[in-house]
């Protein structure tokens, strides 16, 4: 008790002094009215130069409003002053040479032409009227070319055949087909025409339908034509000269040989054995080739088919010996 008494009567020691941190002092606050009052400057200027700048001012009521000056711009030309309408002078009524007479101008011009001059035809109008070669072609020539002359115009054609020059392989064809009327007279002519059409359509040239039209409308043409309808029905070329010879300006320089046959393969399967009798009279071996291929197979009953070609048979091995005689 009496330790407890004597530290209760001793003096404690201070405590340490903490260093008061002195507290920050309060900023100024910036005043915001500045950078309104700036603001505000600024937005009334853009208002001013985007919509009062070209504003006027309204006048007031009862004052007198001056115009606005203009200043005239230089690029404008000014108007010519309307021309008055030439005066009319009664006169008798116009004739159909005199219904469109041109209007006067300011200007002086020179006298204009009346308007019957209008009536003669130009180049134009009178180059419609002359027949192009393909028509041409199909009038036959007055006679045969000189020999000499149809070998020289074959050698060009096929001079141009080989050097691939299209354009000159049609127009020199064309130019053999209205020259010479023995031009698909041999096998040779018609040998060359069946080139001549087969690469043009192949090449897809501009002019392969004027010259397969021309092969067609020549004499001996039909038969050209005919080969590659019975060669093969799905070739371009061959649909081409199958439409050729379904034209009736082709088919009336067919041979009474090619239109049967030709018939034949066109008619419906129904009416194919009508033509029988036909055949026999006026068909060849093309004929009988079309009966087998067209006929036969749309025909249950072959025996009048068989005597129809053995009669056909018959009478071109009799043609043929009286020929050899």
């Amino acid at each position: 008790k009496k330790k407890k008494k004597r530290r209760a009567e001793e003096p404690s020691a201070p405590a340490p002094a903490v260093p008061a941190v002195p507290s920050p002092r309060p900023g100024r606050r910036a005043s915001p009215l500045p950078w309104l009052v700036g603001l505000a400057l600024v937005a009334g200027a853009v208002a001013w130069v985007v919509v009062g700048r070209d504003r006027t001012p309204e006048p007031a009521p009862g004052a007198r409003s001056e115009p606005r000056k203009t200043e005239p711009t230089r690029a404008s030309a000014p108007e010519a002053p309307p021309t008055a309408p030439p005066p009319t002078v009664s006169s008798p009524p116009p004739s159909a040479s005199t219904d469109v007479v041109p209007a006067a101008s300011a200007s002086a011009d020179p006298p204009v032409a009346p308007a019957s001059a209008d009536v003669v035809p130009d180049a134009s109008a009178s180059a419609d009227v002359v027949p192009s070669e393909s028509a041409s072609a199909a009038v036959a020539p007055v006679a045969p070319l000189d020999p000499r002359q149809r070998a020289e115009l074959r050698a060009r054609v096929t001079e141009a055949i080989g050097k691939a020059r299209w354009d000159d392989v049609a127009s020199t064809m064309l130019e053999l087909l209205d020259k010479d009327a023995a031009a698909l007279g041999d096998a040779a002519g018609r040998e060359l025409a069946t080139e001549v059409m087969t690469a043009l359509v192949r090449e897809l040239h501009p002019r392969s339908d004027e010259v397969s039209r021309a092969i067609g409308l020549a004499d001996g043409g039909p038969d050209v034509l005919y080969a590659f309808v019975e060669r093969s029905g799905v070739a371009p070329t061959s649909r081409r000269a199958a439409e050729l010879l379904r034209d009736p300006e082709v088919r009336a320089r067919m041979s009474p040989a090619v239109a049967i046959a030709f018939d034949l393969r066109e008619a419906r399967c129904d009416k194919k054995v009508d033509l029988l009798p036909r055949a026999v009279a006026e068909g060849d071996q093309r004929a009988i080739a079309s009966i087998d291929i067209t006929v036969r197979p749309w025909v249950s009953r072959q025996n009048r088919v068989d005597e129809a070609v053995g009669a056909l048979r018959e009478r071109l091995h009799a043609a043929k010996s009286s020929a050899e005689r």
